[in-house]
């Protein structure tokens, strides 16, 4: 988002990818470094993070169909 926000703003190119590399390097280094956590219990906080996104996904998706049909 930071570099789509600096290619709004005219920004240079230069500047938005040092900016977004830099953002992945450390993104990366977060990834690699929790990847051994995982198997020793870390599935069970992906489990509840993607059921709890499934209960909103679904919440959505009613109150979309809910509204097509409810006139105020």
């Amino acid at each position: 988002m930071l570099s789509y926000y600096l290619y709004l703003r005219r920004r240079s190119i230069t500047l938005i990818v040092l900016t977004l590399l830099l953002f992945l390097v450390v993104e990366s280094s977060f990834l690699v470094a929790n990847l051994d956590k995982f198997p020793h219990g870390g599935w069970l906080t992906m489990l509840i993070a993607l059921l709890l996104i499934s209960l909103m996904n679904s919440w959505y998706q009613a109150r979309k169909i809910r509204n097509r049909f409810v006139t105020s």
